[in-house]
């Protein structure tokens, strides 16, 4: 089975597959898989399973002109840095934000998440 999660193959290298069957690698940057990824998968109009109230549709709720913040674009401090490591996540937290505890507070809850993870893997089924 695929989809836009991936190709359930244990392949990270197919999982990128654009709507007009390009695939992209694995280690393409935030801005291609931005573009050429997932504004592909951008649904139109007639695709929609969404019930609309009348004069309404998926242009009232789709914003094509908007782009993310992508980690390239951000200036990462040397305090920020100290503080979170080579984690990526805190790193764009506290860097988009401008505040390291947002950063901080990333960091914590992946932790926290790592550890239930580890302990839901020792648990049977």
């Amino acid at each position: 089975p695929s989809g836009l999660l991936g190709v359930f193959n244990g392949d990270s290298s197919d999982d990128f597959v654009s709507r007009n069957g390009d695939v992209l690698s694995a280690d393409a940057t935030e801005e291609v898989l931005f573009h050429e990824f997932g504004q592909t998968w951008q649904i139109l109009p007639e695709e929609s399973l969404f019930v609309y109230h009348p004069g309404m549709g998926t242009s009232d709720y789709a914003h094509p002109e908007h782009i993310p913040v992508f980690t390239s674009s951000l200036s990462i401090s040397p305090e920020v840095r100290a503080a979170c490591g080579e984690n990526t996540e805190c790193l764009f937290d506290a860097a988009a934000t401008n505040n390291i505890e947002a950063g901080l507070d990333t960091l914590a809850t992946g932790e926290v998440l790592q550890r239930e993870r580890a302990v839901a893997a020792n648990v049977p089924p």
